[in-house]
Parts: structure tokens; C-alpha cells; sequence
């Protein structure tokens, strides 16, 4: 994980669907600490912080920011940049903060990582640490081809879940959380957004989509 988890150069879209989803939770971050002053957050598995790049530059202040992540390194990388926030090394199954503690938790490309005797686990964790009406957001990857890599040997970035939408909202409602929106998303590199309204708009069938965003929040 150490070595996985690199910052990207989104600033120069070199992967711009990873760019379109970062900004497109971004925005709603954003959007809810205008609601909500000092906006309590959870970036659980930030990675490389790509998040963090486009959230809290400029805006540290306005968040209460906080990750875990299994990687050491990364850990000492985004403390060390963002001495505002915290950042600690921690396991989605056993959340260390109290029940309730956040306005926003956010896990982009982390469920896929977990073994589906767990998935209930994490999401219990997840609904009792965030406050009455707060947000998750959550993102996985779809029609990865991860049956036909496991077959061949191969497995890039350690996988254990295949989704679909309808599989990963059926887990989080019956989880307890209530579908407010979702976003799929699809894997261009050149035309990006053009191609995306072609496919999200005019021929929905034409393609199926490489990942999914869903945003819910707890009753």
C-alpha cells in the first residue's frame, strides 16, 4: 500500500475520471459546510490525499478533517501537510472515534477491498459514527473484468468484491442508510467530459460504466 498509494497529477488530467469523482464529492463536501460550520469529515483509506488536494486547499479551516488509512506512509505524508487535520493509521472494521462523531464520511475505492462476511461490519461502523443526517459518500469500481484477472493470476489492486449498483445501494439500505444520489462514471482519457454526456445521456447502453458514486445519509 505504500508504494500503491502515489498522488496522481490530477491538476493535469492525467486521470480525468479519477479528477471528475474526486471534484464531484468535492463539491458536495463543500456544499455541506456552507450548512454546516466546521464541517466534521472522515476520509476513510485517502490514500495518496487527492481528496484532501482539491478539498482543503485553501479551506483547512472551514473542516474539521480527519483519515485513516492502513498505509504508514501515507499517514506521515498527509500529517505532515495538513498539520490541521488528523491522520492515523486505522481499519474500517473497528472505527477508534465515538458514536456519531461526523457530519460527512467518505470511503472512495474501499468496500471492493472487503471480504463480504465484513462488508456489514464496515457499514455498521460507518452508520454509528456518523451524527443523524450525515452524509456518506462512497465510491466502487464496476465491470473491472476482476473474475477474468483472478482466473489469469492477476490482481492489481487487491480486489475481493465484484459490484454492481444495484448490489452495492441493496447493501446500503439494508445497512440503514437512504439513497440521496449516485453517479456513475465512465473511463475516457481523451474528451473526457464530452464523451461522459454522450454515454450518461444520449446512448446509455452504448457503454458500461468503469465505477459508481453513491451518496446517502443516515435517517
Amino acid at each position: 500500500w505504500n508504494e500503491l498509494n502515489k498522488r496522481e497529477d490530477l491538476i493535469d488530467g492525467v486521470n480525468p475520471m479519477e479528477r471528475d469523482k474526486l471534484q464531484w464529492v468535492s463539491n458536495i463536501i463543500r456544499k455541506e459546510s456552507e450548512r454546516i460550520k466546521k464541517l466534521s469529515v472522515l476520509n476513510i483509506g485517502f490514500g495518496s490525499g487527492n481528496l484532501e488536494e482539491i478539498t482543503l486547499k485553501g479551506n483547512v479551516n472551514k473542516f474539521n478533517w480527519n483519515g485513516i488509512d492502513i498505509s504508514e506512509k501515507s499517514v506521515k505524508k498527509l500529517a505532515k501537510e495538513y498539520k490541521k487535520s488528523s491522520f492515523k493509521k486505522g481499519d474500517i472494521l473497528k472505527l477508534s472515534y465515538k458514536d456519531e462523531s461526523f457530519n460527512c464520511i467518505v470511503a472512495l475505492e474501499v468496500l471492493e477491498h472487503i471480504s463480504p462476511k465484513n462488508t456489514f461490519t464496515a457499514l455498521d461502523q460507518i452508520f454509528r459514527k456518523l451524527k443523524s443526517g450525515g452524509l456518506f459518500i462512497i465510491s466502487v469500481p464496476l465491470n473491472e473484468g476482476l473474475e477474468e484477472m483472478v482466473n489469469r493470476g492477476e490482481n492489481p489492486n487487491a480486489h475481493v468484491r465484484v459490484y454492481t449498483p444495484e448490489l452495492l445501494k441493496a447493501e446500503l439500505q439494508i445497512a440503514g442508510f437512504e439513497i440521496r444520489e449516485t453517479k456513475l462514471i465512465y473511463a475516457f482519457r481523451s474528451m473526457y467530459l464530452l464523451k461522459n454526456f454522450v454515454v450518461g445521456y444520449l446512448f446509455k447502453n452504448m457503454r458500461q460504466p468503469n465505477g459508481i458514486i453513491v451518496v446517502v445519509h443516515k435517517p
